[in-house]
């Protein structure tokens, strides 16, 4: 059996949970952030997607704080890429911007800017254009509780994964 990873990141309340947990074919497994009394704050989340048999994908939302560095490290070895989340009502296209140029400094994997839609939401270009994106990196919205929108998120970066091999 073999076994990648897909690293999903945002800013905080972005939507990465809620990604892991549309296409996760077990239950999604959720470590709480320390501190938090009640644990209410997710701070890591686990999920699985079987490609094949022989196959899996580990799905991990992460956030992109200096503090998980270690664990995108960790991660290197299995990565096929990543997906930065993106709430398009949130207004934090800064925080966004920010968690792109961190992970930036330290990871070289393929990877896509999910902003998930809502009526009306901003054009995916003028993202784009906003974050200063390379023209390389895929925009696929996708809808919070829609499966096959966020599966077609996750098969843009392995297809992206499947370009630099």
């Amino acid at each position: 059996m073999r076994s990648l990873i897909l690293i999903v990141t945002g800013a905080d309340d972005s939507g990465k949970e809620k990604l892991v947990a549309g296409i996760s074919e077990i239950p999604v497994i959720e470590v709480p952030q320390a501190g938090t009394s009640n644990g209410s704050t997710v701070a890591i989340s686990f999920g699985r997607l079987a490609l094949s048999e022989d196959l899996f994908l580990y799905l991990v939302a992460l956030p992109p704080e200096e503090t998980y560095r270690f664990l995108w490290h960790r991660a290197q070895a299995d990565l096929v890429g990543f997906v930065m989340v993106h709430d398009v009502g949130s207004g934090k296209i800064s925080e966004t911007a920010k968690a792109i140029e961190v992970i930036a400094g330290y990871v070289d994997a393929p990877w896509v800017l999910a902003p998930h839609s809502v009526p009306g939401g901003k054009d995916t270009k003028t993202m784009a254009a906003k974050l200063s994106l390379d023209s390389k990196v895929a925009v696929v919205t996708w809808r919070l509780g829609d499966k096959e929108s966020a599966r077609k998120v996750v098969a843009t970066v392995l297809a992206k994964a499947k370009e630099t091999v």
